[in-house]
This record gives structure tokens, C-alpha cells and sequence, in this order.
């Protein structure tokens, strides 16, 4: 799936995006609990969070400028589809519905107030 596609173009994936922006609040929420013993965590943890902005955005406007590209999410079905970039440019929602769409709900991250 990471490969060009034999007819050109490639796909953007929801499940490798999501593990990402997983990875980012679990590197987050780490450098938060170390951050009650060593303040210089805090910086550390702002910065995974910005991360983890960073890729949610992304999810939602892949490939385009100034928020006009495709996004993974599809309101109307409420899930998350990889999308196929075909070679002439177009965007295809690859509409499966399988364990990728799930992924994303994965990349979430509750705080205490102490925290």
C-alpha cells in the first residue's frame, strides 16, 4: 500500500496517519507525567501536542493548500477511508470499510486535572 500504484498515483492511508497522531499524544502524555518531577517536560509535552495538531489537520486536508484538500473523514458515512490520488489528479475515496476506518478513533488521550 506504501508503493506507487502500477498506473501511477499513490494512496494516502488512514490507519498508518492515525498511528502517528496516536504515537504523538502517547509521547505527549509521557513527557507530562515526567514533567511533575522535571519541569523541562513541559516544552516537550507542547511540542507532541502541536504534533499531534499537526497530523489531525493533515488528516483533513491532505494534499491541498490553505485547508482545500481531500480529507480521510467522510461525513456522510461518519468513517475514515484511504484515498486513492490518481495520476491526472483526482481524489477517489477508497470507501471499504475494514479496520482502517477504526484506526483513527485510536488517537485519543484523556488528562486529569492534576496533569
Amino acid at each position: 500500500r506504501s508503493s506507487e500504484l502500477p498506473t501511477g498515483g499513490h494512496i494516502d492511508q488512514a490507519d498508518g496517519t492515525s498511528w502517528m497522531a496516536m504515537y504523538a499524544l502517547n509521547l505527549m502524555r509521557i513527557a507530562l507525567e515526567l514533567a511533575q518531577h522535571n519541569r523541562v517536560y513541559e516544552d516537550i509535552a507542547t511540542k507532541f501536542f502541536e504534533h499531534f495538531l499537526h497530523i489531525a489537520e493533515a488528516m483533513n486536508h491532505i494534499g491541498g493548500e490553505n485547508g482545500d484538500g481531500v480529507g480521510l473523514w467522510d461525513d456522510e458515512d461518519k468513517f475514515f477511508y484511504d484515498v486513492l490520488h490518481l495520476p491526472d489528479g483526482r481524489t477517489q475515496s477508497l470507501k471499504i470499510r475494514s479496520m482502517v476506518g477504526l484506526i483513527p478513533l485510536f488517537a485519543v488521550e484523556t488528562l486529569e486535572p492534576e496533569l
